[in-house]
């Protein structure tokens, strides 16, 4: 590959890697005049609180799937001039709850993926171990006759109720914990105010499948009564006796900028871009008590991409690294950076270390080093590869 096409992938290859802590591997869908990134979700395997069945990242948000209910974590650009405040801004937390469904539906993924996500403790040491990526979760009978299945891109979070011949859309009911103010626009989106910030939901898509094609049915939010903050539907006539699917949108763009969190992009010898920055993680966030306006904790990220698809071959997230600093590649293709990394999460500091990482074998294997105490003088610098 010429030293001009490998610039070029790489630089068209930065917007993804901005987004590279959303470890999704499908090729990008085309939103209007933009390029969007597919949603790809990670089953919890000890990674994060044990409530947590399904989690993902975005460039504008995360959600954490429980058995019975949506955690959207949204993050905001901080409004501050100074730079060293730059890197996260506050967040703003909303839970979509199923009023009167199902705590304990039968949830499974779908859509498998071929990116894998990484985690690597404070102490990581050899290879570490893959978790598998999917496009879909489902949800069966949350409602009786009534599955949800989630999905989604870097900028939209979709949940479609799939309802089964002559069970009742009636019954479906979301509760918006954590909103502050619930209001419908002039053209039938649902405006929720979380923690100061505007989000919308989408005007559902309402249809159903014949043999002649499809066919739309109308659909509209109900707004909440007596001080609630549950939103129910109102439905059109519709067959009765053939499946509707109910398909609303989670709005999240904010105008953030993600290139405040790059620190680094590399292209090794075989063309892959590999990039290294900083993301807020939703499996090391504390899943209860929430507070508004609680930053999360900080962690580094480590991606590389396929110079062909542009597609993700993994992610690795380092747990407990606040900081890192820029990324260099030696000649056999391994991967070191600086970090600021504390041993109990935020704010305990342990000290400066530097993050070796080999994936020749196939598997990412780190080795990690501390190398000065309460110094994150070295941050800056990178290292330098022989």
């Amino acid at each position: 590959m010429s030293a001009t096409r490998i610039t070029s992938v790489a630089a068209s290859l930065v917007s993804l890697a901005l987004i590279a802590a959303a470890a999704s591997a499908q090729p990008p869908t085309t939103t209007g005049d933009k390029k969007a990134i597919a949603l790809s979700f990670e089953q919890n395997k000890g990674q994060a609180d044990s409530r947590v069945r399904y989690l993902a990242r975005a460039r504008d948000y995360a959600v954490a799937l429980t058995s019975d209910e949506a955690l959207l974590l949204v993050r905001r650009q901080s409004a501050s001039p100074d730079e060293s405040h730059r890197q996260f801004g506050d967040l703003a937390r909303l839970r979509m709850r199923l009023a009167g469904a199902s705590r304990s539906p039968r949830i499974t993924a779908s859509d498998r993926l071929p990116g894998k996500v990484y985690y690597a403790a404070a102490d990581a040491h050899g290879p570490l171990a893959p978790i598998d990526t999917f496009g879909r979760v489902e949800y069966e009978n949350v409602y009786p006759g009534i599955d949800l299945v989630y999905y989604g891109d870097d900028r939209h979070l979709e949940f479609d109720f799939v309802v089964s011949p002559f069970a009742d859309p009636d019954r479906i009911a979301l509760t918006l914990e954590g909103a502050e103010r619930i209001a419908l626009t002039d053209s039938g989106d649902l405006s929720v105010r979380i923690n100061g910030t505007e989000i919308s939901l989408k005007k559902p898509i309402v249809y159903q499948d014949r043999d002649d094609g499809r066919v739309a049915v109308s659909g509209a939010y109900l707004l909440p009564i007596d001080g609630t903050r549950t939103v129910r539907l109102q439905l059109g006539d519709y067959d009765r006796s053939l499946p509707l699917v109910i398909d609303p949108t989670w709005m999240t763009v904010f105008g953030s900028t993600n290139e405040d969190w790059l620190t680094g992009l590399e292209v090794d010898s075989t063309g892959r871009p590999r990039a290294l920055g900083m993301t807020f993680d939703p499996a090391s966030f504390p899943f209860s008590d929430l507070q508004p306006g609680v930053l999360p904790p900080a962690n580094c990220f480590l991606a590389r991409f396929d110079p062909v698809t542009g597609l993700r071959d993994y992610t690795i997230l380092f747990t407990n690294t606040e900081t890192c600093g820029t990324l260099a590649l030696s000649p056999h293709d391994v991967a070191y950076f600086t970090g600021y990394v504390y041993p109990n999460g935020f704010p305990h500091n342990q000290g400066t270390t530097v993050t070796v990482v080999d994936d020749s074998s196939g598997v990412p294997a780190v080795r990690r080093f501390v190398v000065g105490n309460n110094d994150s003088s070295a941050i800056g610098g990178g290292v330098d590869c022989v």
